[in-house]
């Protein structure tokens, strides 16, 4: 395709977006099933507490953090 077949392409397809009536819209996203919180892993100390605010903020089920095995694996932030 040369240069001036694109940019006639181009124009048809921009003035048929123009003309249409409803123009291009974006279809919004059903995210009900998506959650999730911001976590600052630079202060990360394994506690997941995180885990705990997350569950309470959605109104999910808490999760057990009892478990203090977690503390012998050092992580490191990504």
């Amino acid at each position: 395709m040369d240069r001036r077949t694109f940019l006639k392409t181009l124009a048809g397809g921009m003035a048929g977006l123009a003309l249409s009536p409803k123009g291009v819209s974006a279809k919004e996203a059903d995210c009900s099933e998506f959650v999730g919180i911001l976590v600052d892993t630079t202060r990360c100390i394994g506690c997941r507490s995180c885990e705990v605010a997350c569950a309470e903020a959605h109104g999910l089920p808490v999760p057990e953090v009892g478990d203090e095995s977690v503390f012998r694996t050092l992580r490191k932030p990504s």
